[in-house]
């Protein structure tokens, strides 16, 4: 009979703590909550994001989502937030004026959740019934949203966004006196891109942007190369700046890649793979421009292999 008693007992007990547990991962509930000085106002149950330039604040929505504001703050004061994390309910506030329970929801640019949008976040757990108030969303922790044109900023994507087997760009800029000591000091065009990993040239485009006298080039040899290792390594290219170097206008060279092969030591992995390139100038100084005006700009195309060697 006891044995019964205490067996009914704990169930009950069972029973009124599932009913008034709070929901697991619901921003009410959570004991701990991180601190961050906002660079704006927010209010209650706003989702806040990380900007680079301000902090913690209720930025573009670009910007990355990284928790729910616990209490509603006035700019520059410390705010309280819970981390959003994957698989967990957080109240927040809504900007449309009705979305349904169980229905998925997006990050808006004003640090709500609505229907339409960008960035999807998860899903909502009650209906929201009009516009401004709160409910519960579970957050699934992916923010979802596609990469189309419209969420990309016109010339912001650059080299280093790209998967390194894809063709790269560098664009460096050669002073007057950098052009007069190629030779001596040879410009890097590429940097050296790592243990095992080898820069093929695509080609090279050369600007010379003249300035108010020309420069003067020696007798023979007088070409530029485009070189591995500091100018000491393989020669990709050669070409005869004749014409271009020594131009009383703007000019422009465009040069071909070239490649690897010549004598053994040339086509050896330790000769090229790891190695920079450089603009180097096989024969004497450049001299001339007297206004020591006149500068070049060179736009590289290549890509970098992996060798496994």
């Amino acid at each position: 009979m006891k044995t019964k008693f205490f067996c009914i007992l704990i169930g009950v007990l069972a029973l009124i703590t599932a009913c008034t547990a709070p929901l697991v991962g619901d921003s009410r509930s959570k004991s701990i909550a991180f601190k961050e000085v906002t660079s704006e106002a927010i209010s209650e149950d706003r989702i806040i994001k990380v900007n680079a330039t301000t902090g913690v604040a209720m930025a573009d929505a670009t910007d990355v989502p990284m928790g729910v504001c616990r209490w509603s703050a006035a700019s520059g004061a410390t705010i309280e937030y819970d981390l959003l994390q994957p698989g967990e309910i957080y109240t927040m506030v809504s900007n449309d004026s009705s979305i349904a329970a169980f229905t998925t929801v997006y990050l808006g640019t004003d640090g709500t959740i609505s229907a339409t949008g960008t960035y999807q976040i998860g899903f909502t757990i009650d209906a929201f019934s009009g516009q401004y108030d709160t409910g519960r969303v579970y957050f699934d922790g992916t923010l979802r949203g596609a990469v189309v044109s419209a969420n990309i900023t016109d010339d912001t994507i650059v080299s280093a966004d790209l998967n390194e087997t894809i063709l790269q760009y560098a664009t460096v800029s050669i002073s007057n006196a950098e052009i007069k000591a190629l030779n001596a000091t040879p410009k890097e065009l590429v940097a050296a891109p790592g243990a095992g990993k080898l820069i093929e040239l695509v080609s090279c485009t050369l600007f010379l942007d003249y300035g108010s006298n020309v420069l003067a080039e020696p007798s023979a040899p007088d070409d530029l190369a485009i070189e591995y290792d500091n100018g000491t390594g393989h020669q990709l290219t050669t070409f005869d700046t004749t014409g271009f170097i020594t131009s009383s206008a703007d000019a422009i060279y465009v040069v071909s890649g070239g490649g690897i092969a010549g004598a053994a030591s040339a086509v050896t992995a330790a000769a090229n793979v790891n190695k920079n390139i450089v603009l180097w100038n096989s024969g004497g100084e450049y001299t001339g421009n007297a206004g020591a005006d006149t500068v070049m700009t060179a736009k590289v195309v290549y890509r970098v292999h992996t060798t496994g060697l």
